[in-house]
């Protein structure tokens, strides 16, 4: 199952990113985010691949876009949905960078199908969101 993006423009903009290759889908090297024509919000990840070993470590990657410009210096969690509620997985949130891009290294322990989503936390506003699922086996 292929990542879910936010909204239909960026989503657009992330794959003509591909086919001009601006992004590459083998490394998940992000454009900058100043170098496309991005929407004025909107959070998007890459996740590595659709399955993943237990204990295995994996990447994920993406790019953040407030108001028209790269959401630098924010914070942005990786978080899990166990028990019907979401749980900010441990070590897993980092800092914006200058271009809006944002990456992570995860291991999972639990098998199975796992529901992940990536939160940019925006302190006087909602916070932006994109889901994912991992198979860990």
């Amino acid at each position: 199952m292929s990542p879910r993006l936010p909204t239909p423009r960026l989503a657009r903009v992330l794959a003509g990113a591909v086919a001009l290759g601006a992004l590459s889908p083998v490394a998940l090297t992000l454009a900058p985010a100043h170098a496309c024509a991005c929407p004025d919000e909107g959070i998007a990840v890459l996740a590595p691949s659709r399955t993943v070993s237990s204990g295995e470590q994996f990447r994920v990657k993406g790019v953040w876009i407030q108001s028209g410009k790269p959401a630098a210096g924010r914070t942005v969690k990786v978080q899990a949905r166990r028990d019907g509620r979401w749980h900010t997985l441990k070590g897993a949130v980092v800092t914006a960078r200058a271009n809006g891009e944002f990456g992570v290294r995860l291991v999972l322990q639990q098998k199975g199908v796992r529901v992940l989503r990536v939160l940019g936390v925006v302190p006087d506003g909602p916070d932006v969101k994109d889901r994912f699922r991992v198979t860990v086996g």
